[in-house]
């Protein structure tokens, strides 16, 4: 069974964790109650898109979306 992803609100809540807070993987998962994998699949992710943090703040929801999750949002 697949787990359901997190909200968009709550993925850049993740982020700004990391980046804003410098939080580690381990306290951002405590705080947003979710795996430390989910945590580093997020940044993994943001990492892979090329985007900084503050680039990726300029986006909406939707567009950040369609970085993150490409193969998700082609099918829409």
């Amino acid at each position: 069974m697949a787990k359901q992803r997190l909200s968009m609100r709550n993925i850049r809540e993740v982020l700004r964790l990391k980046f804003d807070c410098a939080l580690s993987g381990h306290r951002i998962a405590q705080s947003c109650q979710i795996s430390r994998s989910a945590v580093a699949d997020y940044l993994c992710r943001l990492e892979k898109t090329g985007l900084s943090w503050r680039r990726s703040e300029d986006l909406s929801e939707a567009e950040l979306e369609k970085k993150l999750f490409p193969a998700a949002g082609s099918g829409r």
